[in-house]
């Protein structure tokens, strides 16, 4: 029994390596918000259905410590598959596609500094300040997704990507700590232009959503 896990492991390779042109290993370099901009990490399998079908899926995981020291105990765990059409042969050197991607992330944090966020939709008639709170915005996205990969020798390549869709947050405020009702004040006038973050509002709220960066390729 001490040695089932070996046998499958040894098994498992053995299978992927007779099927060594279904499977592919991912890598992507991301960027995410939990709530400021952070690195993450991205990896990923890609499974050929057929000679011009592909499954792709990927997890992505934030790495590193806000730059806010007030933000404290972040979270944020992604999962993204995409169904992909490719439009010749993917045995081709050069070839292009297109697919439909979803995602789900799973994200939040706590703040120890006060703050203010908007019941049901931004700039109403007031909002509600905060001295500390525990913030979790999930979303889930859908994209239109367009590509093309090149492949290099010694297996690998390069996917360029490029995605367009939606994104709907689940904004929820929990622990909050002195909460007040306020008078909300709407700026007038911004020197450039920065969308105000969805996760501000605490409840459902739609986005445009769109993607794009290079993703690294390793056929086993």
């Amino acid at each position: 029994m001490k040695k089932l896990p070996l046998i499958l492991l040894l098994l498992t390779v053995k299978i992927l390596s007779a099927q060594s042109s279904i499977w592919s290993l991912t890598y992507t370099p991301a960027v995410v918000l939990v709530p400021d901009i952070r690195y993450g990490v991205q990896v990923g399998a890609a499974y050929r259905l057929d000679s011009k079908l592909q499954l792709l899926t990927e997890l992505t995981k934030s790495v590193g410590k806000p730059d806010n020291t007030a933000t404290i105990n972040s979270q944020y765990l992604r999962i993204k598959p995409e169904l992909r059409y490719f439009f010749t042969s993917m045995e081709s050197s050069a070839v292009g596609y297109c697919g439909v991607q979803l995602s789900y992330a799973h994200r939040q944090w706590a703040t120890t500094s006060s703050g203010s966020y908007y019941e049901k939709k931004f700039y109403s008639d007031s909002s509600i300040h905060y001295s500390s709170a525990v913030i979790k915005s999930p979303f889930a996205t859908i994209t239109a997704q367009m590509g093309g990969v090149v492949r290099l020798r010694n297996h690998f390549s390069f996917d360029f990507f490029m995605g367009l869709g939606a994104k709907t947050l689940f904004t929820n405020y929990t622990s909050v700590v002195n909460p007040a009702l306020v008078e909300s004040v709407r700026p007038k006038c911004k020197i450039m232009f920065s969308p105000d973050p969805a996760w501000l509002v605490n409840s459902q709220q739609w986005r445009f959503q769109m993607n794009m960066g290079v993703r690294v390729m390793y056929s086993l």
